[in-house]
């Protein structure tokens, strides 16, 4: 099942930073925790490409001198940067406007994580994957257990 994921990496708004700095751009082992969760997001193997939600030059930057693109054209995943507005919300709704198919698919689904969780790992995301369709819901939350 391949699956289009939103990154949310916002600061504006509700945003909460650390010592004055967006927390999807503090360094946790040498890296923006944004680029540790786009990392687990190439490599988990039911995404199918990404869509980062961010401050875009400051985005693009972090891109490029992380090795973001060639990742992703490696895997195959396609990054698309996604200028932020002024809420999470507007966020949110943005770039799930920006996967939407051209056609209705009213079983298009999108995986939405935030930038934040840079300990996350391919198979918590996979795992999560294959639990969400049994949830009985249209919507879930959380990571599995693991």
């Amino acid at each position: 099942m391949g699956i289009q994921a939103v990154l949310l990496a916002g600061d504006r708004g509700h945003s909460r930073s650390v010592k004055g700095r967006s927390k999807a751009f503090v360094n946790v082992r040498g890296k923006p925790m944004l680029v540790h969760v786009l990392e687990t997001l190439l490599h988990t193997p039911e995404v199918t490409e990404v869509f980062v939600v961010a401050d875009a030059i400051r985005l693009e930057k972090v891109l490029a001198d992380f090795g973001c693109l060639e990742l992703a054209a490696a895997a195959s995943c396609p990054i698309h940067v996604v200028p932020q507005r002024e809420s999470l919300l507007e966020n949110v709704w943005n770039a799930f406007l920006r996967t939407l198919p051209p056609r209705e698919d009213p079983d298009h689904a999108v995986l939405i994580v935030t930038s934040d969780i840079p300990l996350v790992v391919p198979e918590e995301l996979s795992a999560f994957l294959a639990a969400a369709p049994s949830s009985g819901c249209s919507g879930a939350g959380g990571l599995p257990p693991g």
